[in-house]
């Protein structure tokens, strides 16, 4: 999920950010947690979770996603 993420909208009260190709998203799930996967509010697939109030942060593996994500801010 390595890439540059832009500013796409608000969902669950927060802005959430799309990769600039459109494949995965980082939204906030409503409670406590950030996600990253490739459906906006998509809790079933393979997705990351981030359990921490800002965006940046690792994020653990859920249901079969596989390794820890880490989400920085600049370029990459």
């Amino acid at each position: 999920a390595t890439c540059n993420y832009v500013y796409a909208g608000e969902y669950q009260g927060r802005g959430y950010l799309r990769r600039l190709d459109g494949a995965y998203l980082i939204w906030w799930e409503g409670i406590e947690s950030w996600c990253l996967s490739d459906e906006l509010g998509m809790a079933e697939g393979p997705l990351w979770i981030g359990e921490h109030m800002e965006v940046e942060g690792d994020y653990g593996p859920q249901f079969g996603a596989v390794g820890t994500a880490t989400v920085a801010a600049g370029e990459h």
